[in-house]
């Protein structure tokens, strides 16, 4: 039952959860905007015309991603794309009534809908994860504390993965094998090529499930375009930029959201300007160079978020902005979770030097240190800085510069109008995710019980001593020193 029939007892229930919100906009539709009536299979080109907004903002905002979602971000991605598609079709039936209906029924019918979206997320959760069991998972790499670090996130996701061994993939490709047969999934992370070939090959000849901690080659990789030379077929890797059309289309998107952003926003812009000046005297404005498309420096602007002398009160050790950081000044603390700091790189973006959505620009001496480490690295200025993008999107402030690369790769890799606009609306709801915008911490976060777990598991008989995976994700490896940091720097 639980694996035969689960993904047909959650796409009902989700499909009755989808009806249902249908349903309550056609209930409220019919009660406060009785003017707007129609003949025949008026009604139903309405509704069909709801339901595809619906599914298409559902679908940007992941609103039926049970099991990939906290319960939380889950509801907030529903709210998010019925917010877009109530005021969509608020609208679209307003034009139909030639001029602008009330807006009180449309009110009611979002907040019903909100409260049926927060039992809706609910019952999927808890229906998704009766039917579903845990996946065991064996994790193999080579000891790169990146690598380290995605298994232990890994872990933590203990409702969906029970990460039961972590192998040292420089061991005997037959002992590999032998410790991965009795499990189900597979994570494979650093480790020689001829190794990782010969363990993809087992595992996807066994049906296992495989994950796979991608570098700069899979990512290429998982956008090529199938072809073929006469009867072989072929991945093409085009490699290409942007071209003209799309650079065109993009620059005059930039230039029309930046301009309406400065109109729009100018207000509250002038309320943060006349709060940082009122509680300090300092200047309002903050000033860094930064690395744009092809490596070129610019200088980036930002609403000043510490205090004037930040740079002389800096934690010995420290050169990034830190949770709970003292050098923060009161109306910083208000800023920066909602990232009303950056509003000012908008002029940035009329000025040619960023787009709306592209990499985060790097500070150039961080950009060295990174590109030491991770040459890679250096491919992200492929493409203009950005104001948001996919590393904004789907990381952290805090991510790691390996998972920043990796996703600026799957945005200028497989690059696109359509994607920009998805990106856009996604940033509207990462301004209300905490975790989006947090710090580095000021001491490690605790190990999770992760490396412990193959101390007890019963076939520890068939793998290497748990000290020895205890050693290979704790081995020390060299960390560069990073440069000093400039007053109220924070890493994009």
């Amino acid at each position: 039952m639980k694996f035969t029939y689960r993904r047909s007892v959650v796409s009902l229930v989700r499909l009755l959860y989808l009806a249902g919100l249908v349903f309550l906009f056609y209930l409220g539709w019919q009660i406060g905007w009785k003017e707007i009536s129609f003949f025949n299979a008026g009604y139903y080109v309405v509704l069909l015309s709801y339901t595809a907004l619906l599914l298409v903002f559902m679908s940007l905002y992941g609103g039926l991603r049970v099991g990939s979602l906290r319960i939380t971000n889950l509801l907030l991605s529903c709210i998010f794309a019925l917010l877009f598609t109530n005021f969509f079709i608020y609208f679209e039936l307003s034009l139909i009534n030639n001029g602008l209906l009330d807006v009180v029924p449309i009110l009611c019918v979002f907040g019903a809908q909100a409260l049926l979206a927060a039992l809706g997320c609910y019952l999927m959760n808890t229906v998704y994860y009766a039917l579903t069991d845990t996946r065991e998972v064996v994790a193999v790499c080579d000891g790169d504390p990146g690598d380290a670090a995605v298994i232990d996130k890994m872990s933590r996701f203990d409702r969906r993965f029970h990460v039961v061994r972590v192998l040292d993939s420089r061991l005997p490709l037959e002992e590999l094998i032998g410790c991965i047969a009795p499990h189900d999934s597979v994570l494979l992370g650093g480790m020689d090529p001829a190794t990782r070939s010969a363990l993809f090959q087992y595992c996807y000849r066994s049906g296992k499930r495989i994950n796979v901690i991608p570098n700069a080659m899979d990512i290429a990789m998982s956008v090529a375009t199938k072809t073929q030379l006469f009867d072989s077929p072929i991945l093409l890797c085009k490699n290409r930029e942007p071209t003209p059309e799309q650079r065109l289309i993009k620059r005059v998107m930039d230039l029309v959201i930046a301009s309406l952003g400065l109109v729009i926003f100018s207000p509250l812009m002038l309320v943060l300007a006349l709060a940082i000046k009122l509680y300090d005297g300092g200047p309002v404005f903050f000033r860094q160079t930064r690395l744009t498309l092809g490596g070129k420096p610019f200088s980036i602007f930002k609403y000043r978020s510490m205090r004037v002398d930040a740079d002389k009160h800096l934690p010995e050790g420290v050169n990034l902005a830190q949770t709970n950081d003292s050098r923060i000044t009161r109306v910083g603390r208000f800023m920066r979770p909602y990232r009303l700091d950056e509003l000012p790189q908008l002029l940035n973006v009329l000025m040619g030097d960023m787009s709306i959505v592209g990499p985060r620009p790097e500070q150039p001496d961080y950009h060295l240190i990174f590109a030491s480490e991770l040459p890679e690295f250096a491919l992200r200025l492929r493409a203009k800085a950005g104001m948001t993008g996919f590393a904004q999107v789907y990381g952290r402030y805090n991510t790691t510069p390996r998972d920043k690369l990796n996703m600026d790769l799957f945005y200028t890799e497989d690059f696109s109008i359509v994607q920009d606009i998805k990106l856009m609306f996604m940033t509207l709801k990462i301004l209300f995710v905490r975790e989006s915008t947090e710090g580095f911490a000021e001491t490690p976060a605790p190990p999770s019980s992760l490396f412990t777990i193959a101390a007890h598991a019963d076939s520890m008989t068939q793998v290497a001593p748990a000290a020895q995976a205890d050693a290979l994700l704790h081995e020390e490896q060299p960390t560069p020193s990073a440069p000093a940091e400039n007053p109220g720097v924070k890493v994009g």
